[in-house]
């Protein structure tokens, strides 16, 4: 009898997004470049007689200026990472691939993936082998930079957008979006800038 894992249609309900952030951490060995993240929110579905929303994620993609598809495998030695958020745990994928192709100027990314996981499940119900797939296009939320992660720091906006340009040259294209703490001082002079496309 099949798992009732793997009787779900697990679909793509169209909501989600695509952000990118430069970065850099010389310990570990990451070197400065943009890194782009997926969020894409899956259907819920009844398991255990509970109604369950889940999140697939990928991290870590370095994206060029045109289509570009990436491997996914627990042998993986290039940083991108799939995960699935599932019963309240982030679920690794252990094997796929995933397409994505920038489109409107970096406004939106149309996106294809097929993914492989296995699951602890719930109340000790494993299930191994569960495959998501899908398309969708969502659309690019913004670029940030945190202030800390470099020395030394931008302390401008024309600072930042020199940082960012040699990774993503279209960042010339991008608003920075003024956000505000609880105080109400501009976030981009205490710990990062964000720009959103126009």
């Amino acid at each position: 009898m099949a798992h009732p894992l793997k009787l779900i249609d697990y679909r793509v309900n169209e909501h989600g997004d695509v952000s990118g952030v430069l970065f850099e951490n010389p310990r570990t060995g990451v070197r400065r470049n943009l890194y782009w993240s997926i969020c894409i929110e899956l259907d819920g579905f009844t398991y255990f007689e509970e109604n369950w929303k889940t999140i697939l994620s990928f991290e870590w993609l370095v994206v060029p200026s045109e289509k570009a598809s990436f491997e996914i495998s627990e042998q993986n030695t290039d940083g991108l990472e799939c995960s699935w958020y599932f019963t309240y745990q982030h679920i690794p994928a252990k094997s796929g691939t995933i397409t994505l192709e920038p489109v409107d100027g970096f406004r939106a990314f149309e996106i294809s993936f097929s993914v492989v996981i296995d699951s602890p499940g719930w109340d000790e119900d494993p299930c191994q082998d569960i495959e998501i797939s899908g398309s969708v296009k969502l659309p690019c939320s913004g670029i940030s930079l945190m202030r800390d992660s470099f020395f030394p720091k931008p302390n401008s906006e024309v600072e930042a957008r020199e940082m960012i340009a040699p990774f993503f040259p279209e960042i010339a294209d991008f608003t920075l979006k003024q956000e505000e703490d609880e105080d109400g001082w501009p976030i981009q002079e205490k710990t990062k800038f964000y720009f959103v496309p126009q």
